[in-house]
């Protein structure tokens, strides 16, 4: 699944734009106490060819971000990341930049809630659409245990500003668990449990800043078979409880089945 593959902090933002990769080595204080060590930086235009007014590289929205990755053991690494975005009416969402007002497929991985911070972002709430800000903070972490036992997990926490309305806190997390090579080579084995990105808090005038916040959770379980060296086929299910953050939304229960040809 989408959530399943990495820290949804990732997908605010997307489109043209530049990156680096530094890495310190062992070298340095960082390297000499956190073992190998790298910073990335990156700036993300949802618009970058658009020359109107309010699009463009620099004048629409974008995402600019960081992350430090420590390795201080063979079996151990760590992350820290940080995402600064802004974003047009109706076009925050955890969707790599594509927007999620009316027409849109909305947000990639999180609730509806979370996506349209309660509708104040797309213009659902009754008046129009609202321009965000966002600051969002990330942790992850991945250990091999063993050659087939990987854990690994993240945390996510999202501030986003609704100018001229208030402000929202959004939070995503989860566990994994991955066995490579479960039955032969090549095959791995996988599980996902946390809490897709969801609104925890939201600060504006009156009713406005009222939402529903039942624990909605992400199971998710697959396995990956590898058929040739060239072909795998991966059989999964999805289990969602109180989708969009309410009780009284009946579960979700998806089943998947993904063939992939690399060449």
């Amino acid at each position: 699944s989408a959530f399943g593959q990495r820290n949804p902090i990732y997908r605010l933002g997307g489109g043209a734009g530049i990156g680096f990769d530094y890495a310190f080595g062992g070298r340095g204080l960082l390297g000499g106490v956190f073992g190998p060590t790298s910073l990335s930086f990156g700036y993300l235009a949802s618009n970058a060819a658009n020359p109107t007014k309010g699009a463009g590289l620099f004048n629409g929205d974008y995402a600019a971000m960081g992350q430090l990755t420590f390795t201080p053991g063979r079996n151990l690494q760590v992350a820290l990341n940080y995402n600064h975005g802004y974003f047009n009416r109706g076009n925050f969402g955890f969707d790599n930049g594509l927007g999620n007002g009316p027409g849109s497929l909305g947000g990639f991985t999180g609730t509806g809630v979370a996506n349209s911070i309660n509708g104040l972002s797309d213009g659902f709430a009754g008046f129009g659409a609202r321009k965000v800000v966002s600051n969002s903070y990330g942790a992850q972490a991945s250990l091999r245990l063993n050659p087939r036992f990987i854990l690994g997990g993240w945390a996510g926490l999202t501030n986003a500003r609704i100018l001229g309305v208030g402000d929202a806190r959004i939070w995503n997390y989860a566990v994994t668990l991955a066995l490579p090579d479960l039955g032969k080579e090549g095959n791995l084995l996988g599980f996902v449990v946390g809490r897709e990105p969801y609104l925890d808090k939201l600060e504006a005038a009156g009713s406005l800043s009222s939402f529903r916040n039942d624990q909605s959770w992400h199971l998710e379980g697959f396995y990956k078979y590898q058929l040739t060296d060239n072909i795998s086929v991966t059989p999964g299910v999805i289990w969602v409880t109180n989708p969009n953050q309410n009780r009284d939304n009946d579960d979700i229960i998806i089943g998947t089945l993904r063939t992939t040809f690399m060449f």
